[in-house]
């Protein structure tokens, strides 16, 4: 394949068809047999308007002779021997395309008339950009062409001139509010009025249009709040004179290229025939024709040098060879000398291209390399520049921007590994320090972070470079920690230097005359003095909850500068001593959380992470963690609760820090040796917060109900112990009803419920069973309609709690509607044994039906004969009227509950008996009087109880009357309930004292009560 290339513009390709003259050839390049595709590279551009590729030669196979042949017309096959279709009488030869035959070749590969192929498809991409070129001058004729052309060009130049300086002079005269005053030439001129009104005619139609297509009529647009006359500004600028540049851009290439050609046709002619007056004639001649305006234009690049892109081209130039000239250990420092330095930060560091002042960058490293000198001008232009721009942050509009490149600078210098790595580093301490004391989003994001990127990247790299079995300061036991301050300063006692000195200082060798006690006695009280040492002074030093690192961690204004600390933090906590002594910082910043809430989130990641191993949850735990967080998390409730009762307002972060504490409580207490140490003295505080949680309303959010079950959890997992912990839970209940007043109607609930749960755990019914309701077969003829849902669920609506339910239900869906108030006229039978009205499902079910199957087994499907009362007779069927609590005997009492003589020796009754006396209205404190009649139920199942109640001195009598009066004066739903409950309670008090001969005067000393009722 050869491919040729000319630089002629013609009308027509036909023009330059079989001139092989008019072409140059440029490649070649020979294919492998099937190959399918190909890449022509260029060691130079090659400028052309026209290409030709030839396929000069092919790979022919002999052997391959088609017999038939497609027709072009109708696709018929033909034999290739006449060649002429004998369906259409086409001939099978023609090309397909342009239906021209080759009677040279009778089957080409390519058509010589269209280019078309039958055998194979053409792709071609082309990597080019539009460049100016024009005609080559080849002749005189082709010179005086070529001067008519730079006419042309230059008069189309001065009226897209013309309009640019026009459209100029309108975009002044709007943005600077004044009226244009057009010039006294512009005035006589008809022709530039005409122009004038045309334009503001134009413009007005700009105007009008815009305003039309964003609806704005007023002074604004309604979509985009943009005034109409800045988006006329803004249309004008973007589009109408950038056509007029673009087009005054391109005839000026154009010129410049026609001049060139001219001018090296010149040359040539004056080179072969001496000099050619009157060619100079003819380009002075049309030097003269350039108008003034654009001869000026034209001119500035070649003559003035005020081109923007020749200026850039060349500062580029020179920085690659000062690049390369930095290179040499001679040249640098003569660059240095001539104040390159300066001249760089001063001029090159923030102009140009992003690659240009890269290099610019890359030029000041190799300049600063190991010269001190340079590095400490460089260091103090940077530190100047960077801390004026931060103590003007607040008038600064870009921050960022102003300071990018001297902290890209100082990145690529701390990067840079040589003898003063040292003075970079502290010009980055230098820049983190002062800038950390601005709290601000902008000037963290502009300098802190970079300078504590730098950080960490100098930490990981010192910790890659160092070998695993080299010995750190910290695990030989030197403990030595260097002063940032005075090194700040450029002590020289505070060096880096004198700092290796202390750390690699020789051991003293071990006298052979001391005796193996007296090197014991001598490293034992060394190590004494050691400790105490470091806890005097080392440790107050280094562990101080005010550090920068610290305030990082808990930056409010950035996310990523929290990021950055953490991985600093991960990074310095190589060894066990680092390790230990992060553990101790972040353990007494703990109380942060607070105030930090959400921006606390990386702080507990990575102490979460920290201390993820076992040992140094074991060492967080000596060291007092637990009650710690206990503390932590009682003062977050308390800031909570007077939230509750001063604020309105609900914040949905609140209680971040609570759920964040509480979270790593749990993560401590998942450890069974932690948990079984530490269970007895948390479970108060933790059952504390849990009724304090629960009494949030306002401040409830979803981190408060996360927490509240999180610390339920606990709860109940560190008082599922032995009977003994179990006792001792009831104990700090009991306890634990001290701290809340006697109005709190609430809270006191929680602890009854949870005691009745303890003394008597009651089965949790998870399975749900199924009621199957049918008809009495022998009142089939009585009773109408039938139960089309069965098997019904028990969790339906209307299917309990009683079977008084089930009756109803029964009656509503099968019309009975006479039945549905009266209880006596319709029986619910079970297992063939009439059940009462009166009786929950459940029980029912657990009761009658299950212990009826196999002996006490479980069937899901419960069957319910329903009939009417007395309709065949009298009922011969046992009557179930309760249904027995299967407790047994009174010894069987005493094993069930055992766990309620907590009550009596905790003065937990007494408690009790408080609560129900202070009790203001029975409709108020619904739920209080059912949970202490369910607890006072439970524990009079105990003599011991009993026994304890029947003391005068506890007024338990006179209380529990005064409770019955209340109830029976009320004529609410549940006092009947209630008073039954408190009936059973006295009868079991005064059978009890009566059994014993108390007296019962003394018993009821009280007599208005009794009076009352």
């Amino acid at each position: 394949v050869n491919l040729y290339y000319n630089n002629r513009s013609v009308q027509s390709v036909v023009e330059l068809k079989n001139k092989q003259q008019l072409w140059h050839h440029v490649k070649q390049v020979h294919l492998q047999a099937g190959q399918t595709e190909v890449k022509m590279d260029f060691p130079l551009p090659v400028v052309a308007c026209n290409l030709m590729i030839e396929f000069a030669d092919f790979y022919v196979n002999s052997q391959v002779n088609p017999e038939t042949l497609q027709c072009p017309r109708c696709s018929a096959q033909v034999p290739t021997a006449p060649g002429v279709c004998s369906n259409c009488g086409e001939n099978v030869y023609q090309c397909h395309k342009c239906r021209s035959i080759n009677y040279d070749e009778k089957d080409p590969f390519l058509c010589t008339n269209c280019g078309f192929s039958k055998y194979a498809k053409f792709d071609f991409v082309l990597h080019a950009r539009t460049c100016c070129a024009v005609d080559p001058i080849e002749n005189e004729d082709d010179r005086k062409q070529a001067v008519t052309t730079i006419n042309s060009l230059l008069e189309r130049a001065d009226r897209s001139y013309r309009q640019l300086v026009n459209h100029r002079m309108w975009l002044e005269n709007q943005l600077g509010g004044g009226n244009h005053e057009p010039d006294v030439k512009d005035l006589t001129d008809p022709v530039q009025e005409s122009r004038r009104t045309a334009q503001r005619q134009q413009d007005q139609a700009i105007r009008h249009q815009l305003q039309h297509q964003h609806g704005g009529s007023g002074g604004s647009s309604s979509v985009t709040g943009v005034h109409p006359n800045i988006m006329s500004v803004a249309h004008r600028y973007c589009s109408e004179c950038r056509t007029s540049f673009d087009e005054l851009s391109i005839l000026i290439q154009k010129v410049l290229a026609c001049r060139k050609e001219l001018i090296e046709y010149d040359n040539a002619q004056q080179q072969l025939d001496g000099v050619d007056l009157s060619a100079l004639n003819a380009s002075s001649d049309a030097q003269q024709h350039l108008p003034r305006s654009v001869s000026s234009l034209v001119s500035a690049g070649g003559t003035h040098g005020n081109c923007y892109g020749c200026a850039s081209s060349a500062v580029d130039h020179c920085i690659t060879m000062l690049r390369a000239a930095a290179q040499s250990a001679e040249v640098r420092p003569l660059l240095i000398t001539e104040g390159l330095i300066g001249e760089l930060m001063e001029s090159n560091l923030h102009m140009g291209s992003q690659q240009t002042r890269h290099h610019v960058k890359q030029l000041l490293c190799l300049l600063t390399r190991n010269n001190c000198h340079a590095t400490h001008l460089m260091n103090n232009v940077l530190c100047s520049r960077v801390i004026t721009a931060v103590k003007s942050y607040r008038t600064m509009p870009n921050l960022a921007g102003s300071v990018r490149n001297e902290m890209d600078l100082l990145r690529m210098s701390v990067h840079m590994e040589d003898l003063c790595w040292e003075q970079r580093l502290r010009t980055v301490f230098k820049l983190f320090l002062a800038s950390n004391c601005i709290h601000s989003p902008v000037v963290m994001d502009a300098v802190s972070r970079p300078c504590s990127l730098i950080l960490l990247h100098v930490i990981k790299l010192t910790s890659k470079d160092q070998a695993p079995n080299q010995e750190t300061p910290s695990t030989q036991g030197n403990f030595l920690h260097a002063n940032t301050m005075q090194w700040l300063k450029r002590d020289s006692a505070r060096s880096f230097e004198t700092w290796c000195r202390h750390c690699t200082a020789a051991k003293p060798e071990p006298e052979e005359t001391l005796s193996a006690h007296e090197r014991y006695l001598a490293v034992k009280y060394s190590q004494r003095w050691k400790i105490k040492v470091k806890r005097a002074s080392v440790w107050n030093a280094q562990v101080s909850r005010d550090t920068w690192l610290m305030r990082t961690l808990f930056c409010s204004s950035s996310r990523p500068a929290r990021i950055t600390a953490w991985h600093m933090i991960e990074a310095l906590c190589t060894d066990d001593i680092r390790h230990q002594h992060m553990l101790d910082l972040m353990m007494s910043s703990l109380g942060e959380l607070s105030h930090a809430a959400q921006n606390g989130r990386e702080f507990m990641m990575l102490f979460q992470e920290l201390s993820s191993p076992l040992q140094w949850k074991l060492y967080l735990t000596v060291r007092g963690i637990l009650p710690h967080l206990a503390e932590l998390i009682s003062k977050e409730i308390a800031k909570l609760q007077e939230l509750e009762r001063t604020n309105l307002g609900s914040d949905l972060s609140q209680g971040t820090a609570l759920k964040m504490l509480t979270e790593l409580l749990a993560q401590f207490l998942k450890h069974e040796p932690i948990k079984q140490r530490f269970k007895s003295r948390l479970v108060g505080a933790v059952l504390d917060g849990y009724l304090n949680l629960r009494r949030l309303i306002i401040q409830r959010t979803k981190m408060v109900d996360e927490t509240q079950e999180m610390l339920l959890k606990l709860l109940e997992d560190m008082t599922s112990g032995t009977e003994e912990e179990t006792k001792a839970f009831m104990a700090i209940c009991v306890k634990t009803l001290s701290k809340y007043p006697m109005d709190d109607l609430r809270t006191p609930v929680i602890i009854f419920e949870r005691l009745c749960s303890i003394v008597y755990p009651e089965e949790n019914e998870k399975t749900d069973f199924h009621l199957m309701l049918e008809k009495d077969p022998q009142q089939e003829e009585f009773l109408q309609g039938r139960m089309q849902g069965n098997p019904y669920s028990s969790g339906d609506v209307g299917l309990g709690p009683l079977m008084r339910d089930v009756k109803n239900k029964i009656c509503r869906d099968c019309e009975l509607v006479a039945l549905l108030d009266d209880d006596a006229s319709m029986e619910l039978l079970v297992r063939n044994k009439i059940i009462s009205l009166d009786l929950p499902v459940k029980d029912v079910y657990k009761k009658v039906w299950c212990e009826a199957v196999d002996g006490g087994g479980s069937e899901r499907v419960m069957r319910v004969v329903y009939r009417m009362t007395g309709l065949l007779g009298d009922a011969t069927e046992e009557i179930i009227k309760t249904l027995g609590s299967g407790s047994g005997s009174g010894d069987d009492d005493e094993e069930l509950f055992r766990m309620g003589s907590v009550l009596c020796e905790c003065s937990g009754l007494e408690a009790m008996l408080a609560r129900l006396e202070h009790l203001p209205n029975l409709v108020r404190g619904q739920q209080m009087v059912h949970a202490l009649l369910k607890l006072f139920g439970y524990a009079l199942k105990l003599k011991a109880n009993c026994q304890h109640l029947i003391d005068p001195a506890r007024r338990a009598v006179p209380i529990l009357l005064a409770t019955l009066n209340q109830a029976l004066s009320l004529k609410q739903e549940f006092c009947s309930k209630v008073a039954e409950q408190v009936l059973s309670i006295l009868e079991t008090i005064l059978h009890t004292a009566s059994r014993s001969r108390t007296d019962m005067a003394a018993l009821t000393a009280e007599t208005s009560e009794v009076g009352v009722l």
